[in-house]
């Protein structure tokens, strides 16, 4: 943060107040108001606790520019509170289908930030070397568009690509994040979405059951029992293959518990895998299954919430 402090009428300074990046530098317009009228003066500015005295000498001429130059020992407000990713890409998918992404971002502070993600304007779809145009519809879709996100920790946005039409669909999104309550020292990022969309070679009830692959049908598990309550909700993975598949599943923090770390699914067959959930703190809780096989990783989101009064077990099945 810089502030400049000055006497008198003669001229203008602007800004006055404001935020220097780290190791960086920021300009102050110093403009007379009366420009045929020679003056001295002085300029008090302080930044990083350090203060500084200028002395201004003018005579007729176009504006003075001060530049200030934060010191390296001294990292400003505006440094990048979190590590973003400035580019998310989808894969190719036929039309009237979906898949997901996930925006994956770290607090790199040593305190909590706020942040907040949204679009800047409508998507832009591409045939080819025509121009492109603006798409009448969300092509791409978040369902968690502000947030947390403790110091040191990661954040995982899951972002859903349902394209309607073919072309390369490309779209700009706004990260602003910002320390607690300081709003006014926000910092904004531009994350770009991309993904392209071909003629639909399947049908759509079909979108969920490749032949080729093994898959499953849902891209979302929800949890809900009472503080130190258990339940038990179960996905199926299908194998449509000729020979038999293993699949290995990744590690889950608490409250999510897997039993399984391998499964091996027989040709032709689908497994059952259940998914435990004991929360015991009360709060919301997400995490993301990653299940790992020959032909590309599948993303399963997980969210648990905690009713107000203490559940008992139980037990259900997706269907």
């Amino acid at each position: 943060m810089y502030e400049v402090v000055y006497e008198g009428t003669l001229y203008d300074v602007t800004p006055k107040a404001g935020c220097i990046p780290s190791c960086g530098c920021t300009e102050i317009s110093v403009r007379p108001r009366l420009s045929s009228s020679p003056f001295l003066s002085t300029l008090l500015v302080t930044a990083a606790g350090i203060e500084k005295t200028l002395k201004l000498s003018y005579s007729p001429a176009p504006s003075e520019i001060v530049r200030l130059q934060c010191p390296s020992s001294a990292p400003g407000d505006t440094d990048k509170p979190l590590s973003v990713p400035g580019r998310v890409s989808f894969q190719t998918i036929p039309i009237n289908t979906s898949c997901s992404a996930l925006f994956e971002f770290n607090n790199t502070q040593t305190e909590v930030l706020q942040w907040r993600l949204s679009s800047i304007a409508p998507a832009y779809r591409q045939v080819d070397s025509s121009e492109p145009i603006r798409v009448p519809y969300s092509a791409f879709c978040v369902d968690m568009v502000s947030g947390v996100t403790p110091a040191g920790c990661r954040e995982c946005v899951p972002i859903t690509f349902y394209p309607k039409h073919t072309g390369h669909f490309t779209q700009c999104w706004n990260f602003v994040s910002f320390k607690g309550s300081l709003k006014s020292l926000k910092h904004s990022q531009r994350v770009i979405l991309e993904g392209s969309a071909t003629t639909s070679t399947i049908r759509t009830v079909d979108s969920y059951r490749p032949k080729d692959k093994v898959f499953i049908r849902i891209k979302n598990l929800e949890f809900s029992t009472g503080i130190n309550g258990c339940q038990s909700v179960s996905f199926k993975l299908g194998n449509p293959l000729k020979g038999a598949s293993k699949v290995r599943l990744s590690t889950l923090l608490p409250p999510f518990y897997l039993k399984y770390k391998e499964v091996l699914v027989e040709a032709g067959h689908s497994a059952r895998i259940p998914i435990k959930y004991k929360p015991t703190i009360f709060g919301e809780f997400k995490e993301f299954l990653k299940i790992d096989t020959d032909h590309g990783v599948l993303t399963l989101a997980l969210r648990g919430t905690v009713t107000p009064a203490t559940g008992t077990a139980t037990n259900r099945k997706s269907r």
